[in-house]
């Protein structure tokens, strides 16, 4: 029975040593490659082999860390839901980042961009809200 188990798992180990030699990986930094970080870049990915569908893309981040205690307990809940916090509870809930001055940036998302009061609470407030990497700022 013993080597019934062990060949099984050999063989489980052989099938998935076969996929993972399919697949492609292609790596780009890009950071050196848009000098003013406040516009759009467009950069080409050149890649030699043909891929097969589906085709994930992922970014790697340097430096960043999303799983510490103080990132993940910086936000929150309330404002997440849709309701409106005042000062006091996203002083508590959202430390350090709490006020729109806190987020770097000056005007709100989206098309109509309207200049943010740098004294009035973030929406959406915490740690998370700032760590938009790829935002502009």
């Amino acid at each position: 029975m013993t080597f019934l188990i062990a060949f099984l798992f050999i063989l489980l180990g052989v099938i998935i040593q076969v996929i993972n030699g399919k697949i492609i990986e292609v790596t780009q930094q890009y950071d050196n490659l848009c000098p003013n970080l406040t516009q759009i870049c467009n950069i080409t990915i050149n890649v030699s082999d043909k891929m097969e569908h589906p085709i994930f893309l992922f970014y790697e981040l340097d430096n960043f860390y999303q799983n510490h205690r103080r990132y993940l307990r910086s936000k929150s809940l309330t404002q997440l839901a849709g309701d409106t916090i005042d000062a006091s509870t996203a002083d508590t809930d959202c430390s350090p980042v709490v006020y729109n001055s806190d987020l770097d940036i000056q005007v709100s998302w989206g098309l109509n961009q309207t200049p943010l009061d740098p004294n009035g609470v973030a929406s959406p407030c915490g740690l998370m809200a700032k760590s938009i990497f790829n935002g502009n700022k």
